[in-house]
């Protein structure tokens, strides 16, 4: 009986033009989308990568740790990789050393061209920052997501706006947390604690050209 009757009443909703609507689909989001570049076959890819070829051979002038009292003063908070002689004229790629995304890309007094990446390593954060590039030629725009070892930019001409008068070098940081540090130098010698030797990092880590 009550089978015939749920049949009257939805016979009666039909002759009267009356249709069901269907229950309202959920909200969909899409997330956006993030350039990763990708790399070709290969059945290793290392994990990490020092950010300039030859790094460790670079650093010569100014070192993590290093109390500097010329156009700054202050404790050195990263490493800085200087030229060879025959790049002045050239092209010098800066890559990311660890797989990440670009949180900050702007200029900076003091730097120029400024990119600061974020990276989970191990169930920590980590930030690395690129000084004195040249942010004109957009190897990564702020957001992207970047795999190690991919070129993100060139390192600024030499004393132009780019290095904010400077040598043409990169100046090469690493700290944890997600906060944004851009300093270069600190003023007190137990302040560089918050920063992360970059060199003894990727040493240790296995990092290569």
């Amino acid at each position: 009986m009550r089978r015939f009757l749920f049949s009257l009443v939805f016979l009666s909703l039909l002759l009267s033009g009356c249709t069901v609507s269907p229950a309202p689909e959920a909200e969909q989001t899409t997330s956006p989308e993030v350039k990763t570049p990708v790399f070709a076959d290969a059945a290793e890819i290392p994990a990490m990568f020092w950010p300039m070829k030859q790094f460790e051979t670079r650093v010569t002038l100014k070192k993590f740790g290093q109390e500097v009292h010329d156009r700054f003063n202050g404790f050195h908070t990263g490493e800085d990789a200087e030229l060879l002689p025959e790049e002045q004229d050239t092209e010098v790629a800066v890559y990311a050393a660890i797989d990440g995304k670009i949180i900050y890309r702007n200029w900076v007094s003091g730097y120029g061209g400024v990119m600061v990446m974020e990276h989970e390593v191990d169930g920590q954060t980590l930030n690395t920052l690129y000084g004195y590039i040249d942010l004109s030629q957009p190897l990564a725009s702020l957001g992207d997501a970047v795999r190690a070892g991919t070129p993100i930019a060139y390192l600024g001409d030499d004393k132009s706006r780019e290095t904010d008068g400077e040598r043409k070098h990169l100046h090469f940081g690493m700290y944890s947390g997600r906060a944004l540090k851009l300093n270069a130098y600190m003023p007190k010698k137990t302040d560089i604690s918050e920063w992360i030797n970059p060199g003894e990092y990727l040493r240790a880590h296995g990092a290569v050209d």
